[in-house]
């Protein structure tokens, strides 16, 4: 009878792993969320440091107050945050493995980085194009105009005229005697473009000032904005009228001066009486 060959001992190499060696070679599940949050809160204060400067820029450039609150400053913000600070990191926490090749992560953050990069542009892009850019004089009441409303003309800043304004350059507008400009004004109305965002209509400020101040409303009417405006006087010991403004969330009380300088806002609810 042959001999018979001995059996490897339980700890050759050709032994196969108990179950206790398996289960210390697999992560389990504690480890595999662990390693993601860490990846993912590396990504979050990445992704934080570029949402800082978009916040200064929103703040301190596009929507300075009283816009931030009235114009869509604040909705901005919301935009780039959900673009910032979760997007990129929801969607590093989802693909983040650590059992992947070196290769494979590069691949993986590189796939992360171009989506969020992208929608960082289109958040930056809408929020920049929507930010006010003039305030604009039309039939009693003062409008913001946003960059877009230039975009859809073809005109750049540079193409509006020279004037007045502290806050935003400051235009006087009216409908136009000429038959020829009055047909542009319409097809450009057609073209879902107010007058007041009309840049063939813009007029310095300052040259209509008289009229515009002749025409503020009797604020006697509006005991709440009546009790703003001696506060503003008593401040400024000046001459102060009171011009609506309607921005696009909400109106607000410009109080200026017979030189046409804003000395004091107020944002108000009462859009419909700021208005009138």
């Amino acid at each position: 009878m042959p001999a018979q060959s001995p059996k490897p001992p339980s700890n050759s190499p050709s032994a196969p792993h108990s179950k206790d060696n398996q289960a210390i070679d697999k992560p389990n599940i504690g480890q595999i969320i662990h390693s993601k949050l860490k990846a993912t809160g590396i990504h979050l204060l990445i992704s934080l440091a570029a949402f800082l400067i978009v916040l200064w820029l929103i703040l301190g450039d596009w929507y300075p107050q009283p816009f931030f609150t009235t114009s869509g400053g604040w909705h901005g913000i919301r935009l780039m945050a959900l673009i910032d600070l979760a997007l990129g990191p929801l969607l590093t926490f989802i693909i983040y493995n650590t059992a992947k090749s070196a290769k494979a992560k590069v691949f993986d953050f590189t796939v992360i980085g171009i989506v969020q990069l992208s929608a960082m542009l289109w958040g930056g892009h809408t929020v920049y194009q929507t930010r006010p850019v003039a305030m604009v004089y039309w039939e009693r009441t003062m409008f913001t105009v946003s960059a877009d409303y230039l975009a859809l003309q073809n005109r750049s800043l540079s193409d509006l005229p020279p004037t007045i304004g502290n806050l935003l350059p400051m235009y006087y507008t009216q409908t136009p005697d000429n038959v020829d400009d009055k047909q542009q004004m319409l097809k450009l109305i057609e073209q879902r473009i107010p007058p007041y965002a009309q840049v063939q209509l813009y007029q310095p400020f300052k040259t209509h000032l008289p009229t515009i101040l002749g025409d503020a409303i009797n604020i006697e009417k509006l005991p709440w904005l009546a009790t703003k405006m001696a506060q503003v006087n008593e401040k400024y010991q000046q001459k102060i009228t009171m011009i609506p403004l309607q921005a696009k969330y909400n109106a607000i009380a410009l109080f200026i001066n017979q030189e046409g300088e804003i000395k004091d806002y107020w944002v108000t609810e009462a859009k419909e009486e700021a208005v009138k």
